[in-house]
């Protein structure tokens, strides 16, 4: 069986992005910087160098946020909570939004 991730992502039940984005959201972005740096070190330690320099050109920690499962679900929790939203740094916000316009861009791309 083979693992979409290197790192898992944070395992916390769905209410809290609802109710509770400025504590969930953060991690979130945390574990999308992991996975990223986690991904490029494993191409780097086990000689993929083409897979390399492709996660170097084209990917990038928005990208891995984008294409996680359940991303969406996650977004239409988080836009029912405006004051959890408003609770979230300028960055996070930037972030989420950026992960959210790459996903329905890829999404478009697909179909």
């Amino acid at each position: 069986m083979r693992r979409q991730y290197i790192t898992n992502p944070p395992n916390l039940p769905a209410f809290l992005y609802k109710h509770r984005p400025e504590y969930t959201l953060p991690k979130l972005i945390a574990w999308a910087k992991q996975e990223f740096d986690d991904r490029l070190r494993y191409c780097a330690e086990n000689g993929y160098w083409y897979e390399l320099k492709r996660l170097n050109d084209e990917y990038s920690p928005m990208r891995v946020l984008a294409e996680m499962s359940g991303f969406r679900r996650i977004c239409a929790n988080v836009v029912n909570n405006q004051a959890g939203w408003n609770k979230l740094s300028g960055r996070d916000r930037v972030f989420i939004r950026r992960s959210y316009e790459l996903r329905d861009l890829l999404m478009r791309n697909l179909t």
